[in-house]
């Protein structure tokens, strides 16, 4: 059984959803992919992810009513929207469902980072100290 934190990917953009997967590798285990908000909420009530990356804007159910239909099964789980666009008052809605970041889609390298941020310390990497 893995130590690594659980990451469930959603978005309705099949080659973004891999690109992610593939980056997150060395970070994380990346448990399932999603292209949808319905699709989602199935997948994270079988998986039950540590953190939830998802995109903004996607068919059937968008991210916003998606996470806030997520926090009502998963209290605690970690979110992460990913967007295309750059829109503030987006942003905001984003961070009202609790999410621990926005990631812009065009600044690929920011979602390594906020993955990092959002799970802390992993169980595969020691704790660095300050000195």
């Amino acid at each position: 059984m893995s130590l690594r934190n659980r990451v469930l990917i959603v978005d309705d953009y099949v080659p973004y959803a891999a690109v992610c997967q593939d980056l997150l590798r060395s970070e994380c285990e990346v448990v399932g992919i999603a292209h949808d908000g319905l699709q989602l909420l199935d997948r994270a009530a079988a998986i039950l992810p540590d953190l939830v990356i998802l995109d903004l804007h996607m068919p059937r159910l968008d991210g916003i009513h998606a996470a806030k239909l997520l926090r009502t099964m998963m209290p605690s789980v970690k979110l992460i929207f990913v967007t295309a666009s750059e829109w503030v008052d987006e942003e905001a809605l984003c961070k009202e469902t609790g999410a621990c970041a926005v990631v812009f889609k065009a600044r690929g390298h920011d979602l390594r980072a906020a993955v990092k941020l959002a799970l802390g310390p992993s169980p595969d990497r020691p704790r660095m100290s300050a000195a």
